[in-house]
């Protein structure tokens, strides 16, 4: 335990280090930082403490550094979130995004919607530095239900913004037929649910709710600012702007994204989905209020949503990704647990028939 906690101290000296290193070579920001406060640029920068909070997300660690500095014109605070990437492609790419997003929603001037402003992107180094920002995901946020949704919901539909265009409606097609493929199932349920899927890739080819989707627009990716305000001036973030797509994807992708992981929870947990059609409620509610100042509402964008057929791919993409790591535990693993084999079973078994009893059923949309 002494030689793991040791090991641990050296890791964060080495860490801090690092930090301190990569500021001292990033200080025209620093000095940028004074000028936006003080409208004075100064010469000299002295870098004097850095306390950093790593955080880990889907596409690895960001670093939340606070950073205490000085110049001739007194003391100063700032922080920045450090992001570092696995290539200098995905650097390049996310850092395309970021400036297209922060610019789309600089231009529609909510006030309220952002998304952190990237201030450097060194793709050599595999390094993105954005303005870190002070809050708690939309998962933790002590923000009442339905006025966080409203905002997140808000927040998308800022991000689709106002372009309409044909849903590729033959990409979803393809997908889940391959889909099914690879699902543990057999091939009577297969053609079932291939049947059931059918009539919302003829729904989507009728809608105009294609566009640019965030991709990756979950409830960890969404940050409420912990000032306590109302609705429409708390502020709201989206970050990792990463797996941003400018295509004719359906909007309802994203919509799905942000709700799949509370709809599985809350029906493993009380095979009841009431909470996340209450969420999802006020959500649309919030796109809504949003896509009126296009003159735009859902219901024209989409004669019936697609939304459980969004769902229900996810949840099978959820399904995949479990079995890959079940066989992977396994797989090192020298004794087999029979019980928790079988829960496992079991687990695949009821996500597979919530999936089914979306796209038959419709529950959330109709």
């Amino acid at each position: 335990m002494s030689n793991r906690n040791d090991e641990d101290i050296v890791d964060r000296i080495v860490l801090r280090q690092a930090l301190m290193t990569v500021i001292s070579n990033f200080e025209d920001v620093l000095r940028e930082n004074v000028y936006e406060t003080t409208a004075q640029t100064p010469q000299v920068i002295d870098v004097r403490d850095v306390d950093e909070v790593t955080r880990f997300g889907a596409t690895g660690q960001v670093h939340l550094v606070t950073i205490d500095f000085s110049s001739e014109f007194g003391a100063h605070q700032t922080m920045w979130a450090i992001k570092f990437s696995s290539s200098g492609e995905k650097v390049f790419s996310e850092a395309s995004n970021s400036r297209w997003l922060f610019k789309q929603l600089e231009y529609l001037n909510y006030g309220n919607l952002r998304t952190p402003k990237l201030l450097f992107a060194f793709p050599e180094e595999k390094i993105l530095i954005y303005e870190g920002i002070h809050g708690d995901t939309y998962f933790q946020a002590d923000v009442a239900p339905r006025k966080k949704a409203v905002l997140a919901g808000r927040l998308l539909a800022a991000i689709h913004g106002s372009p309409t265009r044909s849903v590729d409606a033959e990409s979803y097609e393809n997908l889940m037929a391959l889909m099914l493929l690879d699902l543990p199932i057999s091939a009577l349920r297969r053609e079932v649910i291939g049947k059931a899927s059918s009539i919302y890739f003829e729904e989507m080819k009728d809608s105009i709710g294609g566009g640019n989707i965030f991709g990756d627009y979950h409830q960890r990716n969404v940050i409420l600012s912990r000032e306590k305000q109302n609705t429409h001036l708390q502020k709201i973030y989206v970050i990792d702007p990463e797996y941003m797509m400018f295509a004719d994807n359906c909007r309802c992708e994203d919509i799905a994204n942000f709700f799949v992981f509370q709809l599985i929870e809350e029906y493993k947990n009380t095979h009841s989905i009431d909470e996340t059609r209450s969420a999802l409620h006020f959500f649309l509610l919030g796109y809504n209020q949003v896509l009126r100042d296009f003159n735009l509402s859902l219901n024209e964008l989409y004669p019936h949503m697609p939304l459980e057929f969004h769902l229900a791919y996810h949840i099978f993409i959820n399904i995949r990704m479990r079995i890959k790591r079940s066989r992977q535990k396994l797989k090192g693993s020298k004794q087999v647990n029979k019980r928790s084999v079988q829960d496992f079973i079991a687990e695949v078994k009821e996500l597979i028939s919530l999936a089914e009893f979306l796209l038959k059923e419709r529950p959330l949309t109709s």
